[in-house]
């Protein structure tokens, strides 16, 4: 069966329709749900690939679609007599979806040329460079999301998610590894299920941010707590996550410390400095207390969710890698790359964390939301 026409998305507020491939929808979703972002066709490719890659997010992008007020639409690019094509011999499926992507968006801007009086331009856009540069070889008007974000220069709220998009799975730049890397979960299972590792709850200290605690549920008389200490044995673990913790040896055992610690640091990459506090635990008192001891060696279930705290502004100028202050002591301090430094500072903000490398000294944030009280209404609202 055939689909004939196609809807025709215009809100009033612009004279160009956004049409994208299904890795701006998979890595971008945060900037997609935005407000500012109008007048879009999803195309039937597009939404099945996401659907195979992202059940998450193909929920959130039909909840978009299903949103009357952001002029999303889907057009069924895959029954559509003039937009569906064949798969060619020797081509992959990837560049098939390519191809077709690239079709069903020229053949909707020519579309949209006869049915409209006033022209309305349709943008492609990718992030896929080589996607691109065929579309644009094709006569289509193509951008990476990039490109096109901070062509908004009204809204600077949407290059900085865009920073952390693009931040997204990379290290940073010139970082040294820093951490342990993180077993696979099969692994942590059999290990859990051999004895070689014990899963319990994290529980970090709100005193001091080089020591936390494992507690590891079993039997009443197997219940045990396991103490952790240093930035490499904690190894990216966040308060109330999951953790698989393999022992230490007896004479690596320790007591729990009395020193207090707070992170205060401003230079992310001093590393030497926590090693020197490090030191400072290993020559504590209570040496006749000594504990079960162990190191974090994998993440069962991360406890990620929204946080709330202060911008701690970066001393040095004209720079956009800040630090986030949680309210909660016992959650670690979070990166946070932004334009609005000045305009954050001494807000109360939201963040959320979407990563944590290997050679990060702290978490990424995918989300910075400002926080407003309305203590006449007693309402909270996140904008």
């Amino acid at each position: 069966m055939w689909v004939l026409n196609a809807v025709i998305p215009y809100s009033g507020e612009g004279h160009s329709t956004l049409m994208f491939q299904q890795l701006v929808i998979l890595k971008a979703i945060d900037i997609l749900e935005d407000p500012v972002i109008k007048n879009v066709i999803v195309l039937q490719t597009v939404l099945q690939e996401v659907r195979n890659r992202s059940a998450p997010v193909y929920k959130r992008i039909r909840d978009v679609i299903g949103n009357p007020e952001k002029h999303f639409y889907s057009f069924t690019n895959e029954h559509h007599r003039e937009t569906y094509i064949e798969q060619q011999q020797g081509e992959s499926s990837n560049d098939r979806n390519d191809r077709a992507i690239r079709v069903a968006v020229k053949w909707y801007n020519e579309h949209l040329k006869k049915m409209q009086n006033e022209e309305i331009q349709v943008i492609f856009l990718t992030n896929d460079r080589n996607n691109k540069e065929k579309a644009l070889e094709e006569g289509i008007t193509a951008y990476t999301c990039e490109e096109y974000i901070k062509s908004l220069i009204a809204n600077p709220e949407l290059v900085d998610r865009l920073a952390c998009v693009s931040d997204e799975g990379k290290e940073i730049e010139s970082g040294k590894i820093i951490f342990p890397e993180h077993l696979p979960l099969s692994k942590l299972q059999q290990g859990i299920k051999s004895g070689i590792y014990l899963q319990g709850t994290y529980r970090a200290s709100r005193d001091n941010y080089l020591e936390a605690t494992v507690w590891v549920h079993g039997d009443a008389e197997e219940n045990k707590e396991i103490i952790i200490q240093g930035l490499k044995h904690l190894n990216r673990a966040v308060h109330e996550d999951i953790v698989a913790v393999e022992l230490l040896a007896k004479d690596e055992w320790v007591a729990p410390s009395s020193v207090v610690l707070q992170d205060d640091g401003q230079n992310e990459d001093d590393i030497e400095t926590e090693e020197e506090k490090e030191n400072i635990l290993k020559t504590s008192d209570n040496k006749s207390m000594l504990r079960p001891t162990g190191k974090v060696v994998g993440i069962i279930k991360r406890n990620w969710r929204p946080f709330c705290g202060m911008l701690s502004k970066s001393q040095i100028k004209e720079v956009r890698r800040h630090l986030f202050t949680p309210a909660d002591r016992r959650i670690p301090r979070i990166r946070i790359e932004t334009r609005q430094a000045d305009t954050l500072e001494g807000q109360r903000i939201i963040v959320a964390i979407d990563g944590w490398p290997r050679n990060s000294r702290y978490p990424n944030v995918s989300l910075c939301f400002l926080l407003n009280f309305y203590i006449s209404d007693l309402n909270l609202f996140i904008r």
